[in-house]
């Protein structure tokens, strides 16, 4: 075998092993590049993670803060009867009560739409006593409404169970209130804010049917 030969023979080894430490790295820079893919996907996963808890997180600290408020805003409430400061549920007892003495002993038209709007007016002339606190019930309804996913369901009932009946009666004719243009009477209906409200204690039971029948069952 010649000289030339054999250096074309060293030649095409060295080459050959150039090719094969080439194919090498470049085995090992794809194997390093999936490691940093999934380490990439790994960190973006843990950082949905968190940013989700953060979310429920801050959202479950503005809803107990509502609950908190509309507890503060009922206790809040006063209204001034034959010299006398009412607060709190009592407050809201007195009013209704005194609407329905009103309304009953006079010759006001029976069309449940005009005996909301009778019912607001009533209320503004005790220093609308009712608009903080029906605007804390709109806010968390609201923002519950605004929640994604499965506890929704789980936030709507732990706020609906803090309605009384007298609450919920207020809030009957509170919906009613505006026509069409109320922004409250479609979140009561959706969440069935009425259920277990006796249609009796209305000033006439089919008042009710001014609302779709979800607001008084799920």
């Amino acid at each position: 075998m010649g000289k030339s030969t054999l250096w074309a023979l060293g030649g095409v080894l060295l080459f050959y092993a150039a090719l094969k430490s080439q194919q090498s790295s470049l085995e090992i820079q794809n194997k390093e590049f999936e490691l940093q893919r999934e380490e990439l996907k790994e960190a973006r996963k843990i950082s949905s993670e968190q940013s989700m808890t953060m979310k429920q997180q801050r959202f479950e600290n503005t809803f107990f803060h509502l609950l908190q408020s509309h507890k503060e805003n009922l206790e809040a409430l006063k209204l001034k009867s034959n010299n006398d400061n009412i607060t709190g549920r009592f407050a809201l007892e007195n009013l209704l009560t005194n609407f329905k003495g009103t309304y009953l002993s006079g010759n006001k038209p029976k069309d449940a739409h005009s005996v909301a709007n009778d019912f607001i007016s009533f209320c503004n002339l005790h220093d609308h006593v009712l608009n903080t606190y029906s605007n804390n019930v709109f806010r968390t309804l609201q923002m519950i409404d605004s929640l994604d996913g499965e506890n929704k369901d789980l936030y709507i009932n732990l706020y609906i169970a803090q309605l009384s009946h007298l609450e919920k009666e207020i809030l009957f004719y509170k919906g009613l209130h505006g026509g069409e243009k109320n922004i409250l009477k479609p979140l009561l209906e959706k969440f069935h804010a009425l259920k277990l409200l006796d249609n009796n204690k209305l000033l006439n039971p089919d008042y009710w049917k001014l609302y779709n029948p979800s607001a008084f069952s799920n």
